[in-house]
């Protein structure tokens, strides 16, 4: 899906603070509302990815979105911005004439990278060569007809036929319709917003399924004839229908033999067989999922002026969100001979939050020097309530989603929860003729995921700035300097972004029955003694301007430590769970740099070229981790390194004589086990960024934006889980690549087998790990605004057309689908093409 919402996600801000990557999501501030940016996750969420908890969000309706890091800027909302912060502020309406104004457009998405595989001919020669590598025994099972169904592809189904599967599960095109509509205006002392939008979208996979979203937006200010109170209103709310098929044919298009059979000379599924770990995929096409979501946003803001320089200020906000969600399994989506039934299975979930922010705000001026002082608490109270049931055993594939049809319902889970938050913070700035600034904030915060000892802690900030280009001295020697900014802060915060009760002893109820009464069984373990993680934050930063502005540039050093590290720790087998909550004593740390310059380069009359780039140098290290060695973590992390390591084997060369793989045997005991993954490799960025263009000539403009990474990532062949030679298919590399093929050969790939055990071993080696850098054109614009006098003719204000692309293309050295989601199990970003118009009447 396209929009702001939908990429919210997989926005990160200044890498890994915490052992748990679940940790490390920004908080988002919706019109002064915080919202959770975390996907909804729980047993009941049948949708891939969950549900997004932004979807109330339309685009269009953004006004701005400004990104605070450092402790300074994030101290005033605590422990919730622990991890960077997004402000988001949707359009308002302004005092003057009342405009309308609508957008619209349409388009086309298709994946836009596939990999090349074996053809029907190579991929039998492949399986009859693994055959004969494997020897006599392997032979005769595949020469034994007794045994045909365990080798369809080579006994069954036509050697002659070919379907390439990315074409046909991949290969359709997602349609995209989208159209918005908006009315503002107002007076000096009302003004108002009022907007509504629909999108659509299908898939690029086979059948009929799509994604519909109707958003509303209203925005009210006002202000009372003696100025003295101001009051703002945002309302944002979004109904998603989803009937997206609840998987992607990413893994199953790249591993199904391209022999296999779908349908039979009737029209009935065929069945794959025994050696194939998918089913037929059109069976999952049968299954039908739905899930329908209302979301609403909504926030106040009431300032009332009590003096001069003394204003108490009140922030409120309400987010709702229901989601209902129906998946029904039919028996012709099931194998024959399946013993499960067919099956309704319903889940709901409602998740509702509130927030008051009550504050007094103070600010004084005398002689140059300038003081603000804010006093203000939170308070935040979230419930959820979800259920999740299934009804199995209808009569009739025609009577799935309707309960009371069901022979049997099962009652899976309900749950409840609730988090509340209470903080007590001040913050005191202050200035001198703007040239100097420090800012102190203090907090005190609590949160309701902690013990009764543990609930609250402090935390503060303090930030310096020096406007140097104010100087006297300064703008006598450095004249092309217009701008010129020194800022530094330092400050902790907390995290609590963990599960709810952990610190108590929890049950659930259980299907199961004694003596005809339901029970309960216990859910998790108790551990009071957990506290709150801690994160310290420290920025350096320079900010240039020159020749008015016309060239600036911004350069930051951070340097961020996060410790006591809250994690579910791994706990053995015997214990009867499998992990508890628990603070660590490890201490991550994130640093780096980050570059960004802007210039105008073009600035007349009629034209106009503005280009800016950013680039990000990251670097993440553990620094320590008492007795790692002997911990659960001991394979995968490693003192000095970053979280994002791969412990690997070592693979060395392919036997000669026997053809396999041979990998470092490191505590030489003639045995390659978990003990020998001692090659460390960094999957993580190494740096990125982005270069934008924004050109216009006239009536036309076009705008550019190209990210480029440099990173190491999983390689793609580890995908494909059986060894070349078993039955799946292949890259199609394997016909002319350099491997084993009899005994003395100096090769560089192992010979072709069904024998999975060193397969395994490669999967996991150095040999696994490809170089994932990428540049990717992802957004293109061009657009043409209409002339004053052709405006003036058809009665118009303003009218624009445009078209736009997506992900145009992509160079890397990656041979898999894409970079940026490696691994090959989920759908490669789409080039998408939309034109529309915009008008303002």
């Amino acid at each position: 899906l396209t929009g702001v919402a939908a990429s919210a996600h997989k926005i990160q801000i200044r890498g890994q603070n915490s052992l748990r990557t679940d940790a490390n999501y920004p908080l988002y501030v919706i019109d002064g509302v915080p919202m959770d940016s975390r996907p909804i996750q729980s047993a009941n969420s049948l949708l891939i990815g969950g549900i997004d908890p932004l979807s109330a969000l339309n685009p269009e309706d953004i006004e701005s979105i400004e990104v605070l890091k450092d402790a300074d800027a994030t101290a005033i909302y605590g422990s919730r911005g622990a991890n960077g912060v997004i402000l988001i502020t949707t359009k308002r309406g302004r005092e003057g004439t009342t405009d309308l104004n609508i957008q619209t457009y349409a388009g086309a998405g298709q994946v836009s990278r596939t990999m090349q595989l074996l053809t029907t001919e190579q991929y039998i020669a492949m399986r009859n060569e693994a055959f004969a590598n494997d020897g006599p025994a392997a032979l005769a099972d595949l020469n034994n007809p007794d045994y045909a169904i365990y080798f369809p592809d080579l006994k069954i189904w036509s050697q002659t036929e070919y379907t390439d599967w990315q074409e046909e599960l991949l290969g359709s095109t997602a349609q995209i319709t989208n159209a918005q509509v908006s009315l503002s205006g107002g007076n000096a002392a009302t003004s108002f917003r009022l907007g509504g939008g629909y999108h659509k979208e299908t898939t690029v996979f086979p059948g009929d399924f799509g994604y519909e979203k109707a958003t509303m937006h209203a925005n009210l200010r006002h202000v009372s004839p003696n100025k003295k109170l101001t009051v703002s209103l945002s309302i944002n709310y979004g109904r998603d229908e989803n009937a997206l098929i609840n998987d992607n044919f990413v893994y199953v298009s790249l591993t199904l033999p391209p022999n296999a059979p779908t349908h039979d000379e009737l029209g009935n599924l065929v069945w794959l067989g025994y050696d194939f770990n998918a089913p037929n995929p059109y069976s999952r096409l049968e299954v039908k999922h739905t899930a329908k979501t209302n979301n609403l946003i909504s926030s106040g803001r009431f300032t009332y002026e009590v003096l001069p320089d003394l204003k108490i200020v009140a922030n409120l906000g309400l987010s709702d969100i229901k989601t209902q969600q129906v998946i029904n399994t039919p028996y012709v989506s099931m194998a024959p001979g399946t013993t499960a039934p067919n099956s309704s299975t319903f889940a709901d979930r409602t998740a509702t939050a509130w927030t008051a922010e009550p504050q007094l705000s103070y600010t004084k001026s005398m002689s140059g020097h300038n003081v603000d002082v804010l006093v203000g608490s939170t308070w935040q109270n979230s419930s959820t309530d979800s259920r999740w049931i299934r009804g199995v055993g209808y009569l009739s594939d025609e009577l799935l989603g309707n309960l009371n049809a069901a022979s049997q319902v099962l009652k899976l889970s309900a749950d409840n929860t609730m988090y509340r938050y209470n903080a007590l913070f001040g913050r005191v700035g202050y200035n001198f003729d703007s040239r100097y600034f420090v800012n102190l904030t203090a907090r005190r915060d609590g949160s309701s995921r902690f013990g009764p000892d543990n609930k609250f802690a402090n935390f503060g900030a303090v930030g310096i700035a020096w406007i140097f280009s104010n100087e006297g001295f300064i703008k006598d020697v450095l004249a092309p300097l217009s701008f010129g900014k020194l800022r530094g802060s330092y400050g902790t915060t907390g995290n609590d972004q963990i599960g709810d009760y952990g610190y108590l002893s929890t049950y659930s109820s259980s299907s199961a029955t004694y003596q005809g009464s339901s029970i309960l069984i216990p859910s998790g373990p108790a551990n009071p003694e957990y506290a709150w993680e801690i994160n310290r934050k420290m920025e350096f930063a320079i900010d240039l301007g020159f020749f008015k502005d016309r060239i600036s540039l911004a350069a930051n050093y951070y340097l961020n430590k996060s410790s006591n590290q809250l994690v579910g720790y791994p706990l053995p087998s015997l214990a009867g769970f499998r992990s508890v909550r628990a603070n660590l004593d490890a201490v991550v740390q994130n640093s780096g740099w980050e570059f960004i310059l802007r210039s105008e380069n073009i600035k007349a009359d009629n034209s106009s070229w503005n280009t800016a780039i950013n680039l990000t140098i990251p670097r993440n290290r553990l620094l320590s981790y008492p007795d790692l060695e002997s911990s659960s973590y001991a394979n995968t992390y490693e003192v000095g390194q970053p979280l994002t390591i791969l412990k690997l084997y070592h693979l060395t060369h392919v036997d000669p004589q026997t053809g396999l793989y041979q990998f470092t045997d490191t505590d030489d005991n003639g045995v390659i086990n978990t003990q020998d993954r001692k090659t460390i490799i960094d999957i993580g960025r190494q740096y990125y960024g982005g270069l934008a263009n924004i050109i216009r000539y006239r009536s036309f403009e076009i705008s550019l934006f190209a990210e480029f990474v440099k990173q190491r990532v999983r390689g793609y062949f580890g995908t494909f889980l059986q060894a070349p030679g078993a039955a799946m298919n292949q890259p199609a590399f394997i016909p002319g690549s350099d491997r084993w093929m009899a005994a003395g050969d100096e090769a560089q790939i192992q010979k072709l087998t069904n024998d999975q055990r060193t397969y395994n071993l490669a999967r996991n080696s150095d040999m696994n790990v490809d170089d994932g850098s990428f540049i990717r054109m992802k957004t293109v614009t061009l657009s043409y605004r209409l002339p004053v006098a052709w405006l003036n003719r058809i009665h118009l204000k303003d009218a624009t057309v445009f078209v736009h692309g997506q992900n145009l293309f992509l160079i890397t050295k990656y041979k898999g689908l894409d970079p940026e989601i490696p691994g090959n199990s989920q759908l490669p970003q789409l080039r998408i093409v939309t034109a529309g118009l915009s008008l303002k009447l």
